[in-house]
């Protein structure tokens, strides 16, 4: 009665299973049944992915961490955006999005509120991760940021609400390389373990 979003997980045609999201936001915990989910299920909305017609452009996707939030940006004419299951990436979802052309994978992360930081470890930490297994896969992976307005935690369905898809698509046209995001993250970590402030220290 409270959580009435079915949300399937599939490995190509097959569906795996179910996870379940409220409608009202009011409503806690947001979704039910994610816990062992099978890691083998193909990024949601892979299958049936809006396209943007151009071959060499198609071999590109954009990784978000919700279903709606996916879900949101097909239906205002996003092209080739897709989430990872349970906001995790697998390496089964990546080899299925390879047999399907894929070359590039940028990874577009839901940005922290800048005063928690321990959410904003926590998501460098999964974008880290994330950089990791795609090249592990043999494709390329790229990095793009939401502005956080205010300093508040955005995602792509919120950031949609307040902005055009081109707008969105500017964003992912100038993320940085994911080798170029691992240099930074050891760059920053290393100074502050040698007690530095900043790079030029």
């Amino acid at each position: 009665s409270t959580h009435v979003l079915a949300i399937p997980y599939r490995s190509g045609s097959s569906i795996l299973g179910f996870k379940f999201r409220a409608i009202d936001e009011n409503v806690k915990p947001k979704y039910k049944n994610t816990s062992g989910l099978p890691k083998k299920a193909s990024l949601f909305g892979l299958t049936g992915l809006l396209l943007t017609g151009n071959g060499k452009k198609d071999r590109d996707i954009t990784v978000v961490e919700g279903e709606l939030d996916a879900l949101h940006a097909q239906r205002v004419g996003v092209e080739n955006i897709v989430a990872a299951a349970g906001g995790e990436l697998s390496s089964e979802a990546l080899q299925e999005a390879a047999k399907r052309g894929v070359k590039r994978v940028t990874i577009l992360f839901d940005t922290e509120e800048a005063s928690n930081t321990e959410g904003v470890a926590a998501t460098d930490k999964k974008i880290e991760k994330a950089i990791r297994l795609v090249q592990s896969e043999g494709l390329e992976a790229l990095v793009a940021r939401l502005p956080a307005d205010n300093g508040e935690k955005v995602d792509v369905d919120s950031y949609l609400r307040t902005h055009t898809k081109d707008e969105r698509q500017h964003i992912i046209d100038r993320a940085e390389s994911g080798s170029k995001y691992l240099f930074y993250e050891l760059t920053d970590k290393t100074i502050k373990e040698q007690g530095g402030e900043n790079p030029e220290e």
